[in-house]
């Protein structure tokens, strides 16, 4: 069995709400994600994976997207 495995961090923020109406202010967290690609055999090129995963490139699911919500008062742009 062989792997390749990729990692990153990525800060999110988000705001609750009801019928609406914010019930919360906005606020972020932090998250991890880990891709693990496994195969039985590697190709004829010697990987498990190859092109755009294997390029150095992130993921486009790990790259930065705009916000929707402007930060709160007394809230740098980036929460987390």
């Amino acid at each position: 069995m062989f792997e390749v495995a990729y990692e990153t961090t990525f800060c999110a923020t988000h705001v609750l709400t009801d019928a609406g109406r914010p019930i919360e202010p906005v606020h972020g967290h932090d998250w991890r994600v880990e891709v693990v690609a496994a195969g039985e055999s590697l190709d004829r090129l010697g990987v498990v994976v190859s092109g755009g995963c294997a390029s150095g490139r992130p993921p486009a699911a790990a790259r930065p997207m705009p916000s929707r919500h402007p930060p709160s008062p007394g809230m740098s742009a980036t929460p987390c």
